[in-house]
Order: C-alpha cells, then sequence, then structure tokens
C-alpha cells in the first residue's frame, strides 16, 4: 500500500514537467537524427500539402505535412483525413520501415484556421499567456493531489489496526485465490511477463518463440489456474493481469494488440489493433479477425517476430 501511494505521489510530481516537455519538434530535427527519435511521440505543426497514392479518391490512409520551414514529412492517419491546406497539429509516434523511411503514426491532431499576416503576433502572444496559464493550473492540481495524499496517509496511520495477522507470506500460494504470487517478473528489452512458482498453475502445451524485437526473453509460455478449463492470454503494450497478460512495450503496439484463446487443445488468434494490426505469416489480420495456429506459423506485432510451436 505504501508503495502504491509513493508511486502516486512521484507520478503527480512528474506530471507537469512531461506536459512541458511536449514541444513542438522542427521536421528537419526528425530527418536529420531519425533513429534518435524512433518509437518516441512528438509533436509538429505545419500545413497539409497533399494525400498519398489514390488521392483522388481519397483512398490513401496517409498524408504530407509541411511546417514552417519548408521540410515534409508522411503521417499516417488514424481518422478520416484532413483537408488539405490547414494548419495542423500532429502528435504521433515516430516509425522507421524498411526503406529508412521516416513517418509518424498520428495519435491526435488539431486543426485551425492560419491567422491573417497582421494578427500573427498577437495571437502568439495570445497563445502563449495561454500556455503559462495552462501550466500553472497543472501545478496547482498537481500541489492539491499531492496535499490529499499526505492527508489520506495521516488519517490512516491513526487507525487502530484490530484482527489478528495470517501467519501465510505475501508470496505463500493460497488454493482460494487460486492465483500465487509471481516468483519472478521477467522484464526483457521490450517484454515484461510474470514467472510463477512451480506447482502452482497448469502449464499449457505451446509456446511462442521469441526470433527477434527481444534480446532477453527467448520464449513466452502459458499457463492456466487448476480451476480453469480454457485460457485467455491478452498482449498490448499496458500491464495487465499477472499469468494472463504479455506486455509489449514498443510503442509500435497497440495498448490491446490481440488475444489468444487456449481451447479444445487449439489456440485462436485475435486482433484488435488497427494502427498496426498483427501478421501472421506476413499476412495482416483483420481488426477482430480470428486464426487457428498451426505449429511454425510466424506472428508480428509491431518489432516483434514469435514463431508458434505446439509443443
Amino acid at each position: 500500500m505504501k508503495r502504491a501511494i509513493l508511486f502516486f505521489i512521484l507520478i503527480s510530481l512528474a506530471a507537469p514537467a512531461v506536459i512541458l516537455a511536449q514541444e513542438v519538434t522542427r521536421v528537419k530535427t526528425l530527418l536529420d537524427d531519425p533513429f534518435r527519435f524512433r518509437n518516441s511521440t512528438v509533436v509538429v505543426t505545419g500545413t497539409v500539402t497533399h494525400y498519398g497514392e489514390d488521392s483522388g479518391e481519397k483512398k490513401s490512409s496517409y498524408y504530407y505535412l509541411k511546417d514552417d520551414w519548408g521540410y515534409s514529412i508522411k503521417v499516417i492517419a488514424n481518422v478520416q483525413l484532413p483537408e488539405v491546406n490547414k494548419r495542423t497539429e500532429v502528435r504521433g509516434i515516430v516509425v522507421i520501415d524498411d526503406k529508412n523511411e521516416i513517418s509518424l503514426i498520428e495519435q491526435g491532431r488539431n486543426i485551425y484556421e492560419t491567422p491573417a499576416a497582421s494578427d500573427s503576433n498577437v495571437q502568439q502572444e495570445d497563445a502563449e499567456k495561454d500556455k503559462i496559464w495552462l501550466y500553472i493550473l497543472i501545478g496547482l492540481g498537481s500541489l492539491l493531489v499531492i496535499v490529499l495524499v499526505i492527508l489520506a496517509i495521516i488519517m490512516t496511520s491513526g487507525k487502530k489496526v484490530t484482527g489478528s495477522f495470517s501467519s501465510k507470506t505475501s508470496s505463500s500460494y493460497d488454493p482460494e485465490m487460486d492465483v500465487p504470487e509471481p516468483v519472478e517478473m521477467l522484464d526483457g528489452d521490450t517484454i515484461k511477463i510474470a514467472i510463477p512458482p512451480d506447482d502452482t498453475l497448469v502449464l499449457l502445451p505451446g509456446r511462442l518463440e521469441v526470433v527477434s524485437g527481444d534480446n532477453a526473453v527467448k520464449e513466452i509460455r502459458f499457463h492456466r489456474t487448476k480451476k480453469q478449463e480454457n485460457a485467455d492470454i491478452t498482449f498490448g503494450r499496458e500491464a495487465g493481469p499477472i499469468y494472463s497478460h504479455v506486455q509489449l512495450k514498443p510503442m509500435t503496439i497497440s495498448k490491446k494488440q490481440a488475444k489468444m484463446i487456449w481451447k479444445n487443445g487449439k489456440y485462436t488468434l485475435i486482433n484488435y489493433s488497427t494502427t498496426n494490426p498483427t501478421k501472421v505469416n506476413d499476412t495482416p489480420m483483420e481488426k477482430e479477425g480470428t486464426m487457428t495456429l498451426e505449429d511454425g506459423f510466424r506472428i508480428e506485432m509491431g518489432e516483434i517476430t514469435f514463431i508458434f510451436h505446439e509443443k
């Protein structure tokens, strides 16, 4: 409990700094050193110049943004394409393809009219004032959260604890709960999974061999509790339940990327990502599309590649 409270306080203190650090990045800076920004979230501003291929029918999934210094960058849209010649602010993840072409996977977009030349200085000053007030409000909000947390700690510490303590430690396996504490959190370069104690969970057949994207984690095994008949294993950038979730940390992977269902001795893979869908044998899956896995299937989630083995 104390660790959770301390973590909450640190996050509150760090929040204003994170927001302040999200400044606009020049496109030329990205183009000069793309690998420095790979998988990072940046903000760029400029004017939408044109769409990609099939622009006449607007079938393209990307457009080009030119900044005030004349440099352009490709933006992969996650919603309907913006209008051409519109002044736009884009927040997105920097990715680099096999041809070393740099692009942004769009996460957010603000579109606004370009101000007239006579009013530009005034509007810029107003925008700077708005930013200052925003930072002040963020700082006051964080301070209020810290004060409330400190008060909660003081009030909690003053309460008398009643009842007897269990003789079991936090790491003991409780058959009633059926979910033991992990003996280790295997935290690799891009993959994070929990390792259960021996003889507590049922080891399922099948495994994922990690062939690229992580040098520390070599394979992923799956488990179920003794009370379960089937098992669901989710994949995504955010953390999830121990033993039934595989956290994949790169920004090229969605918060909710995919799920594997083990039933009747077979694994079924479901894709949830639309911006960077899961690929099976180099073929992207449709959103909520399913695939029954067979031995040797190649599975790609962002920059991480697995080989599925039935045994």
